[in-house]
């Protein structure tokens, strides 16, 4: 038996069972905090140069982003879907999966999972494209750069 704890007959088993010290309390709230847990839906931009990205099956949300000349962007990305994603930023060579192009921090997002991209857009107007690595051609969208 535990010290502190008392035992009690129960009626017609002949066995005793241990009951909590009289001076023992329980909470009455909730006292654990649960943990916490990144967001899947993209925060919205908080300021001029962060933009918020909802990663999903098989599509960004947005796809068609502008920027102004020579700014520098953060891209809070959230993958909303249940298969995994990320975002490329084709460099100024046009195409992708070259040295010069800029990727998702991580490379690989996981549902519900987040991300973060940081990226300097170009001097000039035009378009630059970015993708999925994971899913090309299908999953795709436009930076504008005015």
């Amino acid at each position: 038996m535990l010290a502190g704890s008392s035992a009690e007959e129960s009626p017609g088993s002949g066995t005793s069972q241990s009951t909590p010290p009289a001076d023992h309390t329980f909470p009455t709230e909730l006292t654990a905090t649960p943990a916490a847990t990144s967001p899947a839906t993209p925060i919205p931009a908080a300021e001029a140069g962060t933009f918020g990205v909802s990663l999903r099956d098989n599509f960004f949300e947005p796809k068609e982003i502008s920027v102004a000349p020579g700014e520098k962007v953060t891209f809070d990305l959230g993958n909303d879907g249940a298969l995994p994603h990320n975002m490329r930023i084709a460099g100024p060579d046009g195409k992708f999966n070259t040295a010069d192009d800029t990727v998702s921090s991580p490379n690989v997002v996981l549902g519900r999972q987040s991300a973060t991209l940081e990226w300097q857009g170009a001097a000039s107007p035009g378009s630059i494209p970015f993708q999925c690595d994971i899913h090309p051609g299908v999953m795709a969208g436009i930076m504008t750069v005015r």
